[in-house]
């Protein structure tokens, strides 16, 4: 990156946000953030330090472009909130311990049976659920029971304790669901495995 409004671009691609978005997340205007990524405008100490904090960034990357992105503690939560491709490919014989790390009896493979999240996910993909990571949160994605069938959905908060359960795919958005005590989350979705051709996988972070 050649200059701090490319790096700030680069990073709301990366968490998949358009400006509106960022806008909400950091408390600053939409023409604010347009303005900086077009050279327009300076970002001032103020916003920098409301990206730094909320994306977990490394404040000398963010204003120098020296050293990792994200500080350690955005390290930790990155897997929740960026979606990327891994430059690792591996038999599909192997889909069972491909993420390094994973221990016997906490973390688990699911995999998609019909269509309700693509184009996220598509029918055969095999999801790791963090069982874990059950307190949802805005904009993740989770492993859920609901009227003893296992689904994947999307969660976005809509009140202070509610949350909506919704699918990827626009055509289907109609069957949107209220969380609620009768549903019970198994975890959240933390990779994904899909298969691009026979005998490999393509692995991606969610």
């Amino acid at each position: 990156m050649t200059n701090i409004a490319e790096r700030i671009k680069t990073l709301r691609l990366m968490f998949q946000l358009n400006q509106k978005d960022m806008a909400d997340e950091t408390g600053f205007s939409q023409s604010y953030i347009c303005g900086i990524e077009k050279g327009i405008k300076t970002p001032n100490a103020d916003f920098l330090l409301a990206l730094s904090v909320k994306f977990g960034l490394s404040f000398s990357w963010l204003v120098n472009g020296f050293g990792p992105m994200l500080s350690e503690s955005g390290k930790k939560n990155a897997k929740y909130l960026i979606k990327e491709k891994a430059p690792l490919y591996l038999s599909s014989a192997t889909v069972g311990s491909i993420v390094s790390g994973i221990e016997e009896g906490k973390m688990f493979l699911f995999e998609v049976g019909c269509d309700n999240m693509e184009p996220t996910f598509m029918k055969g993909d095999k999801i790791v659920i963090d069982p874990t990571g059950k307190e949802l949160q805005d904009r993740g994605t989770y492993l859920f029971d609901i009227n003893s069938r296992k689904t994947l959905k999307r969660c976005f908060k809509i009140g202070e304790h509610t949350f909506k359960l919704t699918n990827d795919k626009p055509a289907i958005k109609n069957n949107d669901l209220i969380f609620d005590s009768s549903m019970e989350c198994l975890g959240r979705a933390v990779w994904m495995i899909r298969e691009i051709d026979k005998g490999h996988a393509n692995i991606s972070t969610i």
